[in-house]
């Protein structure tokens, strides 16, 4: 489906829904969850809190459908949805472990590697050592970082997403990058440096 077509179909299905058409809601549901809910994951490293923050991205999309402008594509709207209901969800998280004295986290799926061989096995250590000083970082630190470092996100996009200047959002990657290294550094997994900058 190209994008015309694609933004079309879009805009349809968002008019119905803004309506009342509860099947053109379902049709914007299963199309968009999946990808929605990996990129929470991604964001959240948690697997219990995806179910809840796909739950609430949907229900934010839904309230702003009227909002909804003929022409644009539904999918990009929808993941700004997605990164700021992230975003409240870490700040909730960071409130409850400064409270519980730092609680322990799950493993997030994506570190999940059968631990068939040496280098799997070390493969998969050092992803939960990065997931676990992702921890240290601030909600826009750790949204610029996943973005950006693990799905590709460009800074313009990013910012477009999280509704910030470009700018800021390479800032905000810079200090990212810094506490990761740093934490890393602490578990002795890295000599000491610098966090470098952001190409």
């Amino acid at each position: 489906m190209d994008r015309v077509t694609y933004s079309t179909a879009d805009a349809e299905l968002a008019q119905r829904a803004c309506g009342g058409d509860e099947a053109a809601a379902r049709a914007i549901y299963l199309t968009h969850a999946p990808r929605v809910a990996q990129r929470l994951r991604r964001l959240l490293g948690s697997s219990s809190e995806v179910e809840d923050a796909v739950q609430q991205t949907f229900e934010a999309l839904f309230r702003s459908l009227h909002r909804f402008e003929q022409g644009r594509r539904l999918g990009p709207w929808l993941d700004g949805f997605a990164v700021h209901v992230a975003q409240n969800a870490l700040r909730s998280r960071r409130r409850k472990r400064w409270l519980s004295f730092g609680s322990q986290h799950e493993t997030p799926p994506e570190a999940s590697v059968p631990a068939d061989s040496d280098e799997r096995a070390s493969r998969r250590q050092l992803v939960r050592e990065v997931h676990a000083a992702m921890e240290a970082l601030t909600p826009k630190q750790r949204v610029a970082y996943v973005l950006h470092e693990i799905e590709g996100v460009s800074l313009t996009d990013i910012g477009r997403l999280a509704g910030a200047s470009p700018q800021a959002i390479r800032e905000r990657l810079q200090g990212a990058r810094a506490v990761v290294m740093r934490e890393l550094e602490k578990r002795g997994l890295l000599p000491g440096e610098d966090g470098g900058g952001v190409p």
